[in-house]
């Protein structure tokens, strides 16, 4: 089934699409899975990249928070292509992000297999969640099903309050939830739950 390029809102600050998703794509058709992370500043993110590039990665240049980072990994014998996006608040909210993951995609050729969602469950900025617009990046039709919303922070033993709540229409669509535990097994699971999904 042919997918449609969607309607991207306007860039922010007045940037050029070509100066925030970073030229020269990475060969793509190398690596098995490529997953999109997501979530707000501080939601845990960086963390569970670091903990599976260990050493290859730092984080991008502040000077440049609209770019779409690559970092290839090796999941247990699973070639994983990360695509590290910007920090989703009120200048980049789902469907700017959705943007520019659209712009990387289409100069690689390639559609995502999942979306790890990071939502701290300390911090009280809950994210209203918006999937819809990733609809015509994935590898299938239905995109809730390769959602996974990772809770983190002292609290997310909390994240079932979540599934009733802001979460609830999303998981009833077929997104799942996970516990992330800042370590590299539990990063690691977190990738092989998406992987399964696809």
């Amino acid at each position: 089934m042919g997918r449609k390029s969607g309607n991207c809102l306007p860039f922010r600050h007045g940037t050029s699409s070509e100066k925030q998703v970073p030229t020269g794509a990475p060969q793509t058709e190398k690596a098995e899975k490529i997953i999109a992370v997501m979530g707000q500043s501080g939601s845990g993110k960086a963390d569970l990249i670091r903990q599976l590039a260990r050493n290859s990665w730092q984080r991008p240049d502040r000077a440049h928070p609209h770019r779409v980072t690559a970092i290839e990994v090796d999941v247990r014998n699973v070639r994983v292509t990360l695509l590290n996006t910007p920090d989703v608040g009120k200048n980049s909210p789902e469907a700017v992000i959705a943007c520019y993951l659209r712009e990387w995609l289409q100069q690689s050729g390639a559609h995502l297999t999942g979306i790890l969602y990071f939502q701290d469950l300390d911090d009280r900025r809950v994210i209203r969640l918006n999937l819809d617009c990733f609809r015509d990046l994935c590898e299938v039709d239905e995109v809730y099903p390769t959602v996974l919303l990772v809770a983190t922070g002292k609290r997310s033993i909390m994240h079932k309050e979540l599934q009733d709540g802001e979460w609830k229409n999303a998981v009833g669509k077929g997104a799942k939830t996970y516990v992330y535990m800042n370590t590299k097994e539990s990063a690691e699971e977190a990738i092989r739950h998406v992987v399964a999904c696809s």
